[in-house]
């Protein structure tokens, strides 16, 4: 699946021009290896992204039939990692499908399609993980995908604008755009070596973050940039402080400027929050402890018969209980963000991956389905890649792996 490798040897400078010339040249050098490194299989699958919300059948997305093929093709290539735990990764994972799909059943609900989903996303995330995908060529088409392909698309009125005069795109709804476009904001930041273009790349997203007008993924998108810029500065004390001062400042945000600027007008839409908000309270108060099953995180309010939720965490309570709500923040926020890490630093790509999980927990804060999506199964699997992993046949863990 890999593109032929392109050597590339600077020339060495000549008299007076030794000083500046081998300095331009190792700069093109490094950005011809960055470049030779992307497969264009992945490149691909990665342009696809935006277009993984449409609905290929009725009530099937194209993101189920690109994972199935994906996931297919890479039954066949050969795993370049092994993953430190993955046994105990997959079955927890697997024991919390099982006790959901026990928990369905056992109240009649319909599970066949939305587990399989489930199930395809881990094994999406286990492909990266092992190195059958490449990760790095999936964020450079994904990336790409929504700036030059996405954004420039809705704005020549070529897909769907159902949300005037908001960046939706492909993408459909403004907050699951405004997700995506705020962790690959954070993502793509290991694509790049200067600050400077790490500067420029990130605000071109931030941009489009902006234009999406969710509230919760411009500050997500905030977030997980002071993450990016902090992470490797300070030791763990310092990163559970931030974790903790993050929520304490969303909240306060949220209760004293969310209608300020251009969001001053959304009296209506605050209003059907607040009501599915409170309707998703009656409904965890009800909840036992293992779940209601699949399919269950939605409430009827006035005029509105039925809403999915409007929170993620109250989600995975909901359809799973206590089991699937705990295995899914061990997963994320354990393993993929390493929260409980002592290694003071990380290399730049597990930092841009730990950068992502962050805007994931803060979108899930105030958005629908955000665990259960491509991006966060794309960060778990490129989170596990850089920090958990090594080659095939190597003792313990890769050199910088996690440093």
């Amino acid at each position: 699946m890999s593109l032929p490798s392109v050597s590339w040897r600077p020339a060495k400078g000549v008299g007076g021009a030794a000083g500046a010339a081998p300095a331009a040249a190792s700069g093109r050098a490094g950005l011809v290896a960055r470049i030779s490194e992307i497969r264009l299989p992945e490149l691909l699958l990665g342009l696809s992204l935006p277009w993984w919300r449409v609905q290929a059948l009725p009530g099937m997305p194209a993101e189920i039939a690109f994972m199935a093929i994906t996931i297919a093709i890479c039954a066949f290539v050969r795993p370049r990692r092994s993953i430190r735990g993955g046994s105990w990764i997959a079955l927890a994972y697997f024991a919390m499908l099982a006790q959901v799909i026990v928990v369905s059943l056992y109240f009649g609900q319909e599970w066949t399609t939305r587990s399989f989903r489930l199930l395809l996303l881990f094994l999406f995330a286990m492909a990266i993980a092992e190195g059958r995908l490449h990760w790095k060529s999936v964020l450079a088409g994904a990336t790409f995908g929504l700036l030059f392909l996405n954004l420039p698309a809705y704005y020549m009125g070529l897909t769907p604008d159902k949300y005037p005069p908001y960046l939706t795109g492909f993408l459909v709804d403004k907050n699951v755009a405004g997700m995506y476009y705020a962790v690959f904001a954070v993502l793509g930041l290991s694509s790049f070596k200067s600050k400077l273009s790490q500067a420029l790349f990130f605000c071109a997203m931030f941009g489009a973050v902006f234009l999406t007008g969710s509230r919760t993924s411009i500050s997500a998108a905030a977030v997980g940039l002071a993450w990016w810029l902090i992470r490797n500065r300070v030791g763990l004390t310092f990163r559970l402080t931030f974790f903790g001062f993050a929520i304490f400042l969303l909240k306060y945000v949220e209760e004293h400027f969310s209608q300020i600027g251009m969001f001053a007008d959304r009296d209506g839409s605050d209003w059907l929050r607040d009501q599915i908000g409170i309707a998703t309270q009656a409904k965890l108060d009800v909840t036992p402890w293992f779940g209601q099953g699949l399919n269950t995180a939605w409430v009827s309010v006035t005029r509105f018969p039925h809403m999915w939720f409007h929170d993620s965490y109250a989600s995975l309570r909901v359809e799973g209980g206590v089991p699937m709500l705990i295995t899914m923040l061990v997963l994320v926020v354990v393993v993929a963000l390493g929260l409980l890490s002592r290694k003071k630093t990380v290399n730049k790509n597990l930092l841009a991956a730990e950068a992502g999980i962050i805007v994931i927990l803060v979108c899930a804060w105030k958005l629908g389905e955000v665990f259960f999506t491509a991006p966060t199964f794309l960060l778990l699997g490129a989170a596990i890649y850089e920090r958990l992993t090594s080659p095939i046949g190597s003792p313990g863990l890769s050199v910088g792996a996690e440093g």
